[in-house]
């Protein structure tokens, strides 16, 4: 089984994110959503770790693709090792009616839900299966 800090370095250690200081925050965010995959981000992390969450997030030179593009990697890596995967995908769009305190109203998704005042969102999943079975590391 790997440490919280190898997870989170086998997952975004390739990002590009243009500062030395925002590729180590990612990785103590990855340290952190490793201990507890599960869990909500006030739960695993204290009051300063979540201040920086925030800061990360709202930082203008962190985007989703240079977050991301590291894991998805890893993924296409481990998945390789398998021979045959299957993706399965799920999409789902949620919408509130009223006011969802942290929600607002968005362009975005008033167009997507076909609603003028709507609050919501959507998620997309995806998990990836074989019908290999693999040592685990």
């Amino acid at each position: 089984m790997q440490s919280p800090q190898q997870v989170s370095e086998a997952e975004f250690s390739g990002a590009n994110l243009g500062d030395r200081r925002l590729s180590d925050r990612l990785q103590k965010i990855g340290e952190s959503i490793a201990v507890r995959p599960d869990a909500s981000f006030p739960s695993v992390m204290s009051t300063g770790e979540l201040e920086a969450l925030y800061r990360f997030a709202n930082n203008d030179r962190v985007t989703h693709d240079a977050v991301m593009r590291p894991h998805v990697d890893a993924t296409v890596k481990r998945c390789a090792a398998f021979g045959t995967v299957m993706s399965v995908s799920d999409t789902t769009i949620f919408q509130f009616q009223t006011q969802r305190e942290g929600l607002g109203i968005s362009e975005v998704n008033a167009l997507r839900l076909r609603h003028p005042r709507c609050a919501g969102g959507g998620v997309a999943a995806n998990i990836a299966s074989s019908p290999k079975e693999q040592e685990q590391s």
